[in-house]
């Protein structure tokens, strides 16, 4: 068996298909079955045109670059030779599948999207948060390109059946392509894992850092500021917490977005982008996650691996990890702003414990047993070998 893995967008340690690959590599990189094959087109253009950059300077955002480059590379019949080396080729979007679509591709064809909803919606979001509208023939060149790459692989790997979810609700046609595809056996599942990250617990981090009283119960929040996540959520749930607990500290990470604002009050540390994310993690006493719909957010494995409490909405990809029955996660409903407010407060209690987070295991058990890196290399081998044992 051999397989080409093949990307639009450079690795880098992040969310989506850039950081599934960058994980990914490091357990593969020295196996023979597998072959990395990163195209950067769109990145490219971006850097060799000062135009672009220019206007991406302007936007302060590159969703009209990306359009524009994005309908280009979609106009091209690109990169693959009509006869491969490989057995399996292993797309990592809707778009790189599509890149090729002109291609007499004689390899399956394996397609993982990574998204935590269609292409086409990031993209109405992007435009959104630049109070932008994005062209109607635009839009449709885009959701073709969904629907032409979900109906037209051969086979489509989700993280688990849960993070199906915001595909089965949001959109008919590929809720449709996805049922047919489950009713042949076309779907599997293969949950990620990341690079083990050790992080020194340091007494009093927050009070040297950030100057919180040592005393206080410090909840975090790191990711986009937007409301698939949850984030005006959390800013009307922050304000109720912090007004009614006086030893609650929220701190919160991830680009600003101006559609969304930021709660203004004393003890709600709104930081933007930093380096200082894994150390929040590991020293907060509870990880916070209030997303409307979620895919399967690399986040949460951050969490489990710096083994702090979760507090999660019960959507989606977050409820794969019901499963464990770990005292360390801990949901709330969905959308419900009352029943986030509550399972935080009746947590209160025990955040309050002498060594609560020097002693909290469960999680940490859970990332070292089921989401490491090993583990993820070895079941993504696993699949490619049953997807190609099904098709000999």
């Amino acid at each position: 068996m051999k397989v080409l893995i093949y990307n639009t967008t450079p690795l880098r340690n992040a969310g989506g298909p850039s950081g599934y690959l960058y994980n990914l590599k490091k357990y593969l990189k020295n196996k023979k079955e597998v072959d990395f094959f990163i195209n950067e087109e769109i990145e490219e253009e971006i850097k060799k045109n000062k135009y672009l950059i220019k206007i991406k300077k302007l936007l302060k955002s590159s969703s009209f670059i990306r359009e524009k480059l994005l309908l280009r590379v979609i106009k091209k019949n690109n990169i693959l030779k009509t006869e491969t080396e490989y057995d399996i080729i292993n797309f990592h979007s809707t778009l790189s599948f599509y890149q090729v679509r002109k291609n007499n591709i004689n390899s399956l064809k394996v397609l993982m999207s990574h998204s935590p909803q269609p292409t086409y919606e990031e993209f109405i979001e992007d435009y959104n948060l630049n109070k932008r509208k994005i062209n109607k023939e635009n839009l449709d060149n885009i959701k073709e390109m969904d629907y032409f790459s979900f109906k037209n692989t051969d086979y489509i790997i989700f993280p688990c059946k849960e993070a199906m979810e915001p595909y089965l609700t949001r959109d008919k046609k590929i809720e449709t392509i996805l049922q047919e595809k489950l009713s042949k056996n076309k779907v599997k599942f293969l949950p990620t894992g990341i690079v083990d990250k050790k992080v020194e617990f340091r007494e009093n981090y927050f009070y040297e850092k950030f100057g919180i009283p040592k005393s206080a119960i410090v909840l975090s929040y790191i990711g986009r500021h937007n409301e698939i996540k949850g984030y005006d959520l959390l800013v009307k749930a922050g304000k109720e917490l912090l007004d009614r607990n006086k030893e609650i500290y929220i701190i919160v990470a991830g680009q600003i977005n101006p559609n969304i604002a930021p709660l203004k009050h004393e003890r709600w540390i709104e930081l933007g982008w930093t380096l200082e994310g894994d150390n929040i993690m590991k020293h907060a006493h509870a990880y916070l996650l209030p997303n409307r719909e979620t895919y399967f957010d690399l986040v949460f494995i951050e969490a489990l691996r710096a083994g702090t409490t979760i507090i999660c909405s019960e959507t989606g990809g977050n409820k794969y990890f019901k499963q464990f029955n770990s005292l360390e996660i801990v949901y709330f409903e969905r959308e419900n702003i009352k029943s986030f407010i509550e399972i935080v407060e009746a947590n209160l209690n025990r955040f309050k414990e002498v060594d609560y987070i020097k002693n909290r295991k469960e999680n940490r058990k859970i990332y070292n047993e089921n989401f490491t890196i090993e583990k993820f290399g070895e079941n993504y081998l696993k699949i490619m070998e049953e997807i190609y044992e099904e098709n000999k």
